[in-house]
């Protein structure tokens, strides 16, 4: 799921550059957005890409209640997988060679398996990435943002900024036609009012929540020290859970260009841009 749901958020971002629908700048926000957002979320050190891939649709009890998005996980390693190929090859190979060879391999009723997928990163770019895998695919590993975004000319720079505390994320139905499930972030004031991750979202503030972009929506209303109630139910029982929107310490993420970049980091850079001929 990280791979196929998420890497593929990342050529989302990649495509929209390369078209020109979004500028190199937009490219880059939106990729410092998702890096300051997955620093941002304690589960990253608890629960890896492949354990958050295979117990999407279960209980959040799993993962002792902490949530990461495999699609966030997936586009950042989307990302750094295809800067550490360039890197490596001299920006001779790219994870553009790695999806040819799946499409050419793979394509059709015929998925893969983890080992497969590892295979094929190395038979499209004749580099072993098991290391990587290990770290930050099946593990939990702290990421060096530094190490791998400099091949193209970036540093990673994080900032702690101050913003509304209503923080209240959301997960799909556990069954079809269900209703979509809180998230509460460790350490939130909506956590400490009583809200549970896998709790049934009703409504928030009113608002019917009938899928995420709601949630989304409703939660982005609250302003600094607003009244908050979050209609839920639990157990087959409804509940309402009232509390006074605070204050947090918000994770920010910039990349910056780097003063002085090499040639190769400049070619690099230029080919995650540039569409391929």
């Amino acid at each position: 799921m990280w791979w196929s749901e998420g890497v593929t958020d990342y050529y989302a971002d990649v495509i929209l550059a390369r078209s020109g629908l979004d500028s190199p700048d937009d490219f880059v926000q939106g990729l410092a957005t998702s890096i300051g957002n997955y620093r941002g979320n304690p589960a990253r050190l608890l629960v890896s890409p492949e354990r958050s891939s295979w117990t999407a649709w279960d209980s959040p009890a799993v993962n002792n209640s902490y949530v990461v998005s495999y699609y966030l996980q997936g586009e950042l390693l989307g990302f750094l997988l295809d800067l550490a190929i360039r890197d490596s090859t001299d920006n001779q190979r790219s994870l553009d060679d790695v999806m040819r060879y799946l499409l050419a391999h793979y394509a059709g009723e015929h998925g893969f398996t983890r080992d497969e997928l590892v295979a094929a990163v190395r038979g499209a770019t004749g580099r072993d990435f098991e290391e990587f895998w290990r770290l930050y695919v099946s593990g939990t590993s702290e990421i060096p943002w530094n190490d791998y975004v400099r091949a193209a000319g970036w540093e990673v720079v994080f900032t702690n900024t101050p913003a509304v505390d209503a923080r209240i994320g959301s997960i799909p139905p556990a069954v079809q036609g269900g209703r979509w499930r809180a998230v509460a972030s460790p350490g939130s004031i909506a956590e400490a009012a009583g809200l549970r991750t896998g709790d049934e979202l009703v409504r928030i503030n009113g608002r019917p929540i009938i899928d995420g972009t709601d949630v989304t929506a409703a939660v982005r209303a609250i302003g600094p020290h607003a009244p908050v109630a979050i209609d839920v139910v639990r157990d087959s029982q409804p509940i309402t859970i009232r509390f006074l929107a605070g204050t947090y310490s918000r994770v920010r993420a910039q990349l910056r260009d780097l003063p002085v970049p090499t040639a190769k980091m400049r070619r690099i850079r230029a080919g995650l841009l540039r569409a391929p001929r």
